[in-house]
């Protein structure tokens, strides 16, 4: 069997911590290394990490100056010895399948293996879920479970994921440090840029994340100019390997969609995303997209700012309905 390597950076998260990694502990595929980061906690984090790393050997643990979660992430893959790499965050948890259902999927031709997730509510209960279909896809087409993994909020996000560590070395992919908000969808884009071999999707939610009213995507603001710089990362994905651009472009239709919905100011970035030079493209093709996105485009393509503010309140409505704000 071989090992998987599973990064977890914590930062004061100590009242959380053990029950995050007992999930990992319990996980039914046995072969793991689990590397906690304890990124400079200023709660007592280094002592739970301690105990944890004593009570069980496949526990390693390391505390470093507080430099953010992606110095964490890449402390700990400095460390890692497994063959494969896995994510979890320190509030998190995984059903005890989440490591045996991804490495079943593995073979010689796959590079990346892709699953679900769970959203829990402060109660503790499911707010959702996203449950990708199951694919192969070679290099040829990865663009394909891209965009499918797009369609199920499932493409940006490290901890629903499976990587080689040999193409993550090779290749010294790391953790942008100097941005706090999408650092997870450039990692994969790096990744997939140096993959070979298929990229496999399933159908499958066992990893459990948690909404929290203090976390960055809960108080972040107005990240329109953040998220089309990486939307830049992804067409270059794209034009090197010659892909479908309706990903792409759907891609650029969440930005504008996600940083209107959950800003303050949802005049003031509706105004800078009809000025946008990725406005004017998108106004230009025919995009195979959910009906959701097609209206949207549609009336932001009006110009009317009373229309738009009016579907903006309706969407924002149906997404608190539905318990699944942007603010998670």
């Amino acid at each position: 069997m071989e090992t998987v390597s599973i990064v977890v950076p914590a930062y004061n998260c100590e009242k959380v911590l053990k029950k995050s990694i007992q999930s990992l502990l319990n996980q039914s595929y046995e072969e793991i290394e689990i590397i906690i980061i304890n990124d400079g906690s200023k709660d007592n984090t280094e002592a739970v990490c301690k105990e944890l790393s004593e009570s069980d050997s496949r526990v390693k643990t390391a505390t470093i100056e507080n430099l953010g979660v992606s110095n964490a992430r890449n402390t700990a893959l400095k460390m890692a010895t497994g063959e494969y790499i896995a994510f979890m965050d320190s509030d998190d948890n995984v059903n005890i399948d989440f490591i045996k259902n991804m490495v079943s999927a593995l073979s010689d031709d796959v590079d990346l293996v892709c699953g679900g997730y769970n959203v829990i509510s402060s109660e503790g209960k499911v707010s959702f879920s996203r449950f990708p279909e199951r694919l192969k896809k070679d290099k040829a087409h990865y663009n394909e479970a891209i965009e499918m993994l797009q369609n199920y909020a499932c493409f940006n996000t490290l901890w629903n994921k499976l990587f080689r560590k040999s193409i993550i070395q090779e290749n010294n992919i790391q953790m942008d440090i100097n941005i706090s908000m999408g650092e997870d969808l450039l990692f994969v884009i790096d990744y997939l840029s140096h993959c070979e071999n298929d990229f496999v999707t399933l159908n499958t939610a066992d990893y459990n994340y948690y909404l929290s009213s203090t976390g960055l995507q809960a108080n972040f603001k107005d990240g329109l100019e953040l998220r089309l710089s990486q939307a830049a990362y992804l067409e270059k994905l794209y034009n090197q390997n010659n892909y479908n651009k309706n990903g792409l472009y759907l891609e650029i239709l969440r930005c504008f969609y996600t940083s209107i919905l959950e800003a303050k100011g949802k005049g003031q970035v509706t105004e800078k995303v009809l000025k946008t030079p990725e406005f004017k493209k998108l106004c230009n093709q025919k995009i195979q997209c959910p009906k959701k996105f097609k209206m949207f485009l549609l009336i932001l393509k009006t110009k009317n700012k009373t229309i738009i503010g009016l579907m903006v309140k309706l969407f924002s409505l149906l997404l608190s309905i539905k318990g699944q704000s942007y603010k998670w």
